[in-house]
């Protein structure tokens, strides 16, 4: 902190003290920007090393009681679902229609599957299809921040790397786009070729 106001004009200064709390903000968000930029680093360092690897270890529990829940939708794993907002709704209904998917399930935050990189990802959803696929599902909707969707992207797709053949990541944005996402036609399209 000392670093960035040394240098400041005294009005700068001034500015600094009057607005205090965006100032604050500014700076929580640069250190959270270097702090994931160097994590992104040595993670990319530990992957060239072969330090960094896959391993089977998530099983998908027998039963689930989620807090909340969502209307019942075809092909889902379990009896009753955790809730949904309205684009994830929209996403598994279309999902759940196509004749090439077994069967999805919410991935529940902070306790379900975890993709454990730089950063730890809970995608949204888990599909299984006939053909014995494993296609891990992160949805962004208009509604949300999505300032961590590039890490978050970067780190599925590298973990979709290091799976094998039978495992897939998919992003999929509402009406935003990123590089390496999908709109929600493209990712069904894919999703039912799978």
């Amino acid at each position: 902190l000392t670093r960035i106001v040394e240098n400041f004009s005294a009005e700068q200064l001034d500015d600094l003290l009057s607005r205090e709390y965006h100032y604050v903000q500014l700076i929580r968000r640069r250190i959270r920007e270097l702090g994931h930029a160097y994590c992104r680093q040595q993670f990319d360092r530990d992957l060239d090393l072969d330090r960094i690897g896959v391993e089977p270890r998530y099983q998908l529990p027998a039963h689930i009681a989620p807090g909340s829940t969502t209307a019942s939708i075809t092909k889902s794993l379990y009896e009753k679902e955790g809730r949904l907002n309205g684009f994830e709704e929209r996403v598994i209904n279309d999902v759940a229609n196509l004749a090439s998917v077994q069967f999805w399930t919410r991935n529940p935050e902070r306790t379900g599957f975890c993709l454990n990189g730089f950063l730890n990802h809970y995608p949204d959803f888990l599909i299984r299809t006939k053909a014995g696929r494993v296609v891990v599902l992160e949805t962004k909707g208009d509604d949300r921040d999505n300032s961590d969707s590039e890490h978050k992207l970067y780190l599925g797709k590298t973990w979709a790397q290091k799976a094998g053949r039978e495992y897939r990541y998919f992003m999929v944005f509402d009406s935003q786009r990123m590089d390496g996402a999908h709109t929600l036609t493209e990712f069904l399209e894919i999703l039912a070729q799978l």
